[in-house]
């Protein structure tokens, strides 16, 4: 069993060998962040807000409106969907105070957090794990988080973070830790080392603040680490093809196994900034061009008079001023700066996704951009359904083999354990993409459709349940049906009866009485008639389901009602 020291030492070795990948997040969070690098007094500078709107257009795409939790229950038993959707409602009310939780503790929404590390980093890390009483996952900025594999699985992760003044105290209280010193002011630290480890076939976690070993080893009851920590993006080398050069080049796999969506352009971001910057200082100089003056009496040109509107200056016998002639802006300029953005697009999302479209765009047009766009974000996409798949399935676990005990979902002996599995894909909605293949489809195939489950999940994602709103669609057009409203008469007549009967009102009560009677034989005859495939008598029957002779019956008793 490791002490502190020793944990402290495997921890730091651990970050030792990540030491290039997080120098690349800094680098990719500056880009992100629009650090102006470029910036020199008395000079003009310039930072394109291309990676900004890349981020947001992409977060969006990858950030569904409601979490994709749902067992496909398609062809299964009535038992078995009901199951289901009670296991489903137990996992979303979890991920919904999931979201609170993170909300309430000064972040974004636990998708958006993780989704938006991301595609910075270019990895995931989240802590996740299913106790008595808690369904976990702790999502973990990756530059805190060191892994090391062995080949075959995650054996060795360590999480080593920072903690300052209140948050130190109340993060070490609720935990009951004694740490050797008292944690001062506000920007007094405190360090958390935490170890996990695969020693044998048993998983091992140590806990060490600051220098104090505040949790020793202790055997954990899980099968493997349970953290879901990867890399997406990135180049696929993992060591081999770089450590033949890596001495020479200084090149590290581990920076380039994972990376941020700003990787593929990162250069070109630099190279258009400058282009722009150079461009911006140029229009600087001609709008304030350099002066010059020649003379017996110097001085005669100041910066504060340069500055005035519509100054005056004196000249003397043989002085003269005049401006530097500065060179134009050169043509090839904007070809260069147009070259640059068309190349940051291509490493990117189209710029058709935001709106910039010089006229409407034909659907040919449309399809290749929406093609794009799914191919720049492709890996992230897939990384964040396996993500969230992962992460749903354990807990689905957990709740099924009842080691959580906030609620009770055993599925029915006869479910294979294949169809226990949740299904996370969602689609990426890029504007205007889904109709305008709605409108090839029906060019192509003008007899096509969709089902109404399938398309209230592509128009309108943010329905948990679409077979649900499909049986309360049909269950509000049998609410319209004249058998079901004549249904409603009966018992509105049966009701009101009882109600004059309770009342000493016997004789009116016999009345609706005797008005239930007739409409209930007029239904009857209906169905009846149906049922044999006799169809409807002559005359027809009148919207209320009832026949003529039955409808005169009911006035009859109404005109009476009305004379008494």
């Amino acid at each position: 069993m490791p002490d502190a020291t020793q944990t402290i030492a495997i921890c730091d070795e651990l970050g030792k060998l990540w030491y290039g990948r997080n120098a690349k997040f800094r680098d990719w969070y500056d880009i992100l962040a629009l650090y102006d690098y470029l910036k020199q007094k008395g000079m003009e500078s310039v930072i394109s807000n291309n990676p900004r709107t890349y981020y947001n257009a992409a977060l969006h795409l990858l950030t569904p409106p409601t979490p994709p939790i749902r067992i496909p229950v398609e062809g299964l038993d009535p038992e078995t969907t009901s199951w289901a959707n009670q296991l489903e409602e137990a996992i979303r009310e979890n991920w919904y105070g999931l979201d609170r939780r993170y909300r309430r503790r000064a972040r974004k929404g636990w998708m958006q957090y993780v989704v938006g590390l991301m595609l910075v980093t270019g990895w995931y890390s989240v802590l996740c794990m299913v106790v008595e009483d808690q369904l976990i996952a702790e999502a973990w900025n990756p530059i805190e988080v060191y892994p090391d594999w062995d080949g075959l699985e995650l054996y060795r992760c360590a999480h080593v973070f920072i903690l300052r003044g209140n948050q130190a105290r109340q993060f070490v209280s609720r935990r009951g830790w004694n740490l050797k010193r008292v944690i001062g002011g506000p920007y007094d630290t405190v360090t958390i080392y935490d170890l996990w480890e695969v020693d044998g076939n048993k998983v091992t976690n140590t806990t060490v603040a600051d220098t104090t070993l505040v949790k020793p080893t202790r055997a954990e009851p899980f099968d493997s680490i349970p953290i879901f920590v990867g890399p997406v993006g990135g180049l696929p080398d993992d060591g081999p093809i770089s450590a033949t050069r890596a001495r020479a080049i200084n090149q590290d796999w581990r920076s380039e196994v994972g990376q941020s969506i700003f990787a593929t352009n990162e250069g070109m971001y630099n190279n258009h900034n400058r282009m722009m910057t150079f461009m911006q200082q140029i229009v600087r100089d001609t709008a304030q061009p350099k002066y010059w003056e020649k003379g017996q009496n110097p001085g005669i040109l100041t910066p504060e008079a340069l500055e005035k509107r519509g100054p005056i200056f004196r000249l003397g016998q043989g002085d003269e001023i005049g401006t530097l002639q500065m060179p134009g802006i050169p043509l090839e300029l904007s070809s260069i700066l147009s070259q640059y953005e068309g190349m940051i697009q291509r490493g990117g999302i189209p710029a058709a996704i935001f709106g910039q479209m010089a006229a409407s765009m034909p659907v040919g047009a449309m399809t290749q951009v929406a093609a794009a766009t799914v191919q720049a974000l492709a890996l992230f996409h897939r990384a964040t359904v396996d993500l969230l798949g992962d992460v749903i399935n354990t807990w689905a676990d957990g709740i099924i083999d009842g080691t959580y005990k906030g609620v009770s979902a055993r599925p029915p002996s006869s479910i294979p354990r294949r169809l226990l599995r949740f299904d996370a894909t969602f689609p990426l909605h890029i504007p205007g993409d889904l109709i305008q293949r709605a409108t090839v489809l029906r060019m192509i195939s003008p007899e096509a459709q969709l089902s109404p489950v399938t398309g209230l999940d592509l128009l309108f994602p943010e329905i948990e349940d679409p077979l649900g709103e499909v049986a309360k669609v049909r269950a509000a057009a049998a609410g319209r049906h004249p058998i079901f409203l004549t249904l409603g008469l009966v018992s509105a007549l049966r009701e009101e009866a009882r109600l004059l009967r309770s009342q000493g009102l016997t004789e009116d009560a016999e009345l609706l009485e005797r008005a239930e009677s007739v409409v209930r034989a007029s239904l009857e005859g209906v169905m009846s008639g149906q049922q044999n495939g006799g169809g409807r008598p002559p005359g027809g029957v009148p919207p209320a389901g009832m026949s003529p002779g039955a409808q005169e019956e009911l006035e009859r008793l109404g005109a009476g009602v009305t004379q008494q």
